[in-house]
């Protein structure tokens, strides 16, 4: 009789992070609980043993297995301590025992009102504009204004807003 036998010595890959409550890393949210998930690598040898996190505020955080967090769940809640800039570092070892060194970093903002005393830009991107709750008040001004371009007029509408249930609405001048 004879066995194959097949000795995972491969290094997983980078693993995959993202955020369904903050999921584009270069907006303001909000609220302060972020939830992650993870997921690996497609096509994993072994398949995952244990995922290895840091949160933090620094954006270059090297993680180890020594330095992380020990989890096998695939979610991961963090309730932000403050507004800021907040970072997850993820890396992963596999059922064979093998480390990862591809670290996921993913960043997410928490901040929970903008001062109003301020200009404040918001970023706009695919369509939406994301103003925090808090933002605004309904005796404040909002005022879009498109970018300067070549032969192009530029735009210049003054907004109310208006506070209807739990929704902010926004209506043209």
């Amino acid at each position: 009789t004879h066995y194959r036998v097949r000795i995972d010595t491969v290094l997983p890959g980078k693993p995959v992070v993202a955020s369904a409550t903050h999921p584009k890393e270069n907006f303001n949210y909000a609220s302060s609980i972020v939830q992650f998930t993870l997921a690996p690598m497609a096509n994993e040898g072994s398949g995952v043993k244990s995922y290895y996190y840091i949160i933090d505020t620094v954006y270059n955080t090297v993680l180890s297995t020594v330095s992380g967090t020990s989890t096998n769940i695939e979610t991961i809640t963090y309730n932000a301590p403050d507004d800021g800039t907040y970072y997850l570092h993820v890396i992963y070892t596999d059922l064979a025992g093998n480390a990862g060194v591809l670290q996921a970093d993913f960043k997410v903002n928490v901040k929970s009102s903008i001062a109003t005393d301020v200009d404040n830009n918001l970023g706009f991107e695919g369509g939406e504009v994301v103003i925090p709750a808090g933002a605004v008040s309904t005796t404040d001004k909002l005022i879009a204004q498109t970018p300067l371009a070549v032969n192009v007029p530029q735009i210049l509408t003054e907004m109310s807003t208006i506070m209807r249930a739990t929704s902010w609405y926004v209506e043209l001048q």
